[in-house]
């Protein structure tokens, strides 16, 4: 020992560096004998904890409302596998320790879950309460329709109170899809259609394929409905204009078929399937009307001796052809007497027969019934233009301007109107407008040329008169019109043709036979003139305005 000392002690240059390096070694060895055992301890407790964690996350995988415990049991047991000794076995375990916190806690939120539960069942029971009562008001309010002893008023009543019990059941549950379900029909009965169409689309995604089918039963019909007010059309059309609103009919009529082939084979509640009956019926009908009449009038017959379904009498008036039979609609308001769309149709038939007070009448009985009925509404806004109600018309049209902007018909009906009421720079405006939108529209050109004649620019009116024949050749109106203006530019010889045009188109019209005969005057040619004014009284009606004064003047002709 002592000769190694001195050796040392000879050598202590390389000796103290060496005794140092290894000094630091066995301190370096120690400690990272240290660090592992901590480290593995701690991965063995975390790895505890992980197997833990799993047990209890299978303890509560099967209950709901806590489905991202199964998600995480999957990342507990990845964080098992890992190696103590692997980069990412502190971040695997972390992982782990951090879920099984909020799985330990999840053992206390599984007493609110049940709690939470029991409330949803709760207000599911407390809606399904409120859609029974809601239901049977609805059942109330339908059967008002079918009778005529009962106000109006409490049909309106009973559709507004069902609209409070849905509200107070979406309240309470707020994506139960029956309750869209229900609120949709209502809406859609009340010819709220786009706020109907939002309900029954929530409905169908809420319920899904198999109940939501009678949510898609009644989108059938609420499309259904919209191609029929797409249908009548109290203006003059050219063939493309004609074309174009068929099309648009045709659109809407192919989502109901859409629709009723989704929900063949719906549940049979809430009459259901007598419902989708009636619907295939009239869709099948006007689909093949057309091409296949007497099929389609075969159909509709059935339905209605077969299952007295009112709605085909109504279809019946609309595939009997040109000459529609308004027997039809007596039939169909006959069963259901407050029948909104047969009422429609005769305020619409009132109003091609020029008689405008029968035809505002009609059209108030279905505003009782239909106040949203925007179709309804142009239609009485233009018969009381028709009587001399120019500012009640205004008014009405104005407000079936914000709900239907993008419909010329509105701006040809304020443009008679602003006419009426000698206000020619708004009326211009207006049905410039039309033309700008809807270059060829033949009732635009007939009112622009109205226009223009009675301010006085009269090749400006021939100008359109004559445009307005050319898209529309079978119009009588467009004949009169221009001939008129004809004989105030002296051009009676094209006054006597236009005006012969027009009554080869509309025989039964008097007026026309007047006005010719006006003509015939002026160029001498009594007895033709005579001719016209017995025709004018022949075809004329028992209360014709005009009879005893042509009568008179007939009488001067035989004492000449």
């Amino acid at each position: 020992m002592g000769r190694l000392l001195r050796k040392a002690s000879k050598h202590r240059r390389f000796v103290i560096p060496l005794a140092a390096a290894l000094g630091v070694s066995v301190l370096v060895s120690g400690w990272a004998a240290f660090d592992a055992f901590t480290r593995r301890g701690e991965v063995d407790r975390l790895l505890a904890s992980a197997h833990e964690a799993e047990s209890l996350a299978a303890s509560l995988a099967g209950e709901s409302g806590i489905p991202a415990w199964e998600r995480a049991r999957d990342a507990y047991r990845s964080a098992r596998t890992l190696d103590e000794e692997s980069p990412d076995a502190c971040e695997g375990v972390q992982r782990t320790e951090s879920a099984l916190t909020r799985l330990v806690s999840a053992r206390e939120d599984r007493a609110l879950l049940t709690s939470a539960a029991k409330m949803k069942a709760e207000a599911e029971r407390a809606t399904e309460q409120i859609l029974v009562r809601a239901e049977g008001v609805w059942r109330e309010a339908r059967a008002i329709l079918y009778r005529t002893d009962i106000p109006i008023e409490r049909y309106h009543d009973k559709l507004r109170a069902c609209l409070v019990l849905y509200d107070e059941a979406l309240a309470k549950t707020p994506d139960y899809g029956w309750i869209f379900e229900s609120r949709g029909r209502v809406r859609t009965q009340a010819c709220d259609y786009a706020a109907a169409e939002f309900d029954l689309i929530r409905a169908t995604q809420l319920l899904g394929p198999e109940l939501g089918k009678p949510a898609r039963l009644s989108l059938a019909r609420l499309y259904f409905d919209q191609s029929c007010l797409e249908g009548p059309n109290f203006f003059e059309e050219s063939r493309d204009e004609a074309a174009r609103r068929a099309a648009v009919q045709a659109q809407w009529r192919d989502k109901a078929i859409e629709e009723l082939r989704a929900c063949s084979g719906a549940p049979g509640w809430r009459g259901t399937l007598e419902e989708q009956a009636s619907l295939e019926r009239l869709t099948a009908a006007f689909s093949i009307c057309d091409r296949d009449r007497p099929r389609a009038l075969e159909i509709l017959t059935e339905g209605l001796k077969g299952h007295g379904d009112e709605d085909c009498a109504w279809a019946l008036y609309h595939c009997s052809g040109d000459a529609r039979d308004p027997s039809w609609l007596e039939e169909a308001l006959k069963i259901r007497p407050r029948h909104a769309l047969a009422l429609l149709d005769r305020a619409h038939a009132h109003a091609r027969e020029t008689n405008p007070r029968d035809a505002l009448r009609e059209a108030d009985s279905v505003l009782a019934i239909q106040e949203n009925l925007w179709y309804a509404r142009a239609l009485r806004a233009l018969m009381r233009s028709e009587v001399g109600m120019q500012e009640e018309a205004l008014q009405e049209i104005e407000s079936i301007l914000v709900q239907k902007p993008e419909w010329p018909g509105a701006l040809l009906i304020r443009s008679i109107v602003q006419h009426r009421r000698k206000n020619t720079a708004a009326a211009l405006k207006d049905v410039n407008e039309v033309l700008v939108r809807h270059p060829g529209s033949a009732m635009g050109h007939q009112m622009r040329g109205m226009i223009r004649a009675k301010s006085g620019d009269l090749q400006g009116a021939i100008t359109d008169f004559d445009e307005a024949i050319r898209l529309k050749p079978d119009s009588s109106r467009n004949y009169s019109n221009r001939g008129a203006t004809r004989a105030r530019l002296g051009d009676v010889k094209g006054a006597l043709s236009d005006y012969g045009e027009s009554i080869a188109l509309n025989p039964q019209d008097p007026d026309l036979y007047v006005s010719r005969a006006g003509l015939r005057m002026s160029r001498a040619d009594f007895a033709g003139a005579a001719d016209d004014f017995r025709k004018a009284l022949e075809v004329a009606p028992p209360d014709w305005p005009r009879r005893a004064q042509i009568e008179k003047t007939l009488q001067g002709f035989k004492l000449k």
